[in-house]
């Protein structure tokens, strides 16, 4: 697969519904999502393959278990790998 524009291929991560011993609603969990950078298309980028990121819930396309999205979907780098 040849990524093409500024875009960033994830895998997915299901957050933990708990946080210590305190179970946290999927509601207040916010509306974004966490994934391992798996690829990445053409330009500069403030992370790496291999790194967690935290990205838009409502964006991005879903391509066989991996999601594709817009680098400007991108929040904060969570984990440096």
């Amino acid at each position: 697969m040849k990524i093409l524009g500024r875009r960033v291929l994830l895998e997915p991560i299901d957050p933990s519904p708990a946080s210590g011993t305190i179970y946290i609603p999927e509601t207040l969990r916010g509306k974004s999502v966490e994934g391992i950078v798996r690829g990445l298309g053409s330009g500069e980028y403030d992370f790496k393959i291999g790194d967690r990121v935290s990205v838009s819930a409502f964006g991005g396309q879903a391509y066989q278990g991996l999601r594709l999205v817009s680098v400007k979907d991108v929040y904060a780098v969570l984990e440096v790998a």
